[in-house]
């Protein structure tokens, strides 16, 4: 890596607000700064200058900015989540991000473990998304929703980079290179997370095999130990622990994204509780001195 591409995104300074997150990814020496809800808008829900970002990121890149939620729409891809979708837009575009960033859903992964175990009735008014579909079905719809917000990011010459999450029905990068194929979209791309496609049982062989040209952005992250046979994985629980810490190969699958010739955006993330409570800024450094160990 030429450049310095270690992203800090905004979980890593959690109880932060967005100008402390910028100001701690500089000082801690990251070239760049993933930009996530809810930091970002509750800056802009006050009507706060976007100038004042703009400043404050001066000397470091925005890599990212996050994040639409249950991208699929089942049935409801309507104007207010049109309207989401361009102003994340328009603020990544302003603020020379790359890309913005969509998941898959549904995002409360104790709903979906009750649905699997039956304890969701029918007429259970929370949002299902493609839960209860076959697979045909699931990935042609998570097309359609993804395909619409992928065009209002080409306006703006934008990417879509998504994140299949461990716990929803297309939770794996396997599915997502059916999803892209299916949109059509040639602005399309995965984010290689490393809790959610170890728990989503991408290996790194599969990872290592990937097109570059596909991968968009990787996040390096940790996973507590449990069994995969007996529970499904729940957040941020599972993710509670320090980076090196915990069960996932880290090392394996850097190697395995290195592997395809990815040159883009390393971003780290932590749902440790203990680092949280840590002095913030020591907490970033010692965790790009960590990024910097494993990456050069």
């Amino acid at each position: 890596m030429a450049d310095n591409k270690i992203s800090m995104d905004t979980t890593v300074p959690n109880f932060s607000n967005v100008i402390t997150d910028i100001r701690i990814a500089k000082a801690a020496g990251y070239g760049g700064i993933e930009l996530q809800d809810p930091h970002l808008y509750r800056y802009l829900d006050l009507g706060l200058p976007v100038s004042r970002l703009k400043e404050e990121l001066e000397g470091i890149k925005v890599s990212s900015v996050g994040c639409l939620h249950d991208v699929a729409n089942v049935n409801q891809f309507d104007r207010q989540y049109e309207e989401k979708a361009e102003k994340m837009c328009i603020i990544a575009a302003e603020l020379g991000s790359p890309m913005i960033q969509a998941t898959t859903g549904p995002t409360d992964p104790k709903f979906i473990r009750d649905y699997h175990k039956g304890m969701i009735q029918d007429d259970d008014p929370r949002y299902k998304d493609v839960l209860g579909m076959d697979d045909p079905e699931m990935i042609r719809y998570t097309a359609s929703g993804i395909k619409k917000v992928a065009e209002i990011a080409k306006e703006y010459g934008l990417k879509l980079v998504i994140e299949a999450l461990a716990e929803a029905p297309v939770h794996s990068l396997k599915q997502v290179m059916r999803v892209i194929e299916e949109t059509g979209c040639n602005n399309i791309g995965m984010l290689v997370d490393f809790w959610h496609v170890w728990n989503g049982g991408d290996s790194p062989e599969f990872i290592a095999g990937l097109d570059k040209d596909l991968i968009y952005n990787v996040h390096v992250c940790d996973s507590v130990p449990y069994d995969h046979e007996l529970e499904r994985p729940i957040e941020p629980e599972m993710r509670d622990v320090w980076i090196g810490e915990g069960d996932v190969p880290i090392r394996e699958y850097l190697d395995a994204v290195k592997h395809t010739g990815y040159d883009g955006w390393y971003t780290f993330e932590t749902f440790c509780q203990k680092a949280w409570e840590e002095d913030l800024l020591t907490s970033a450094e010692t965790i790009k001195k960590y990024m910097d160990m494993l990456l050069f």
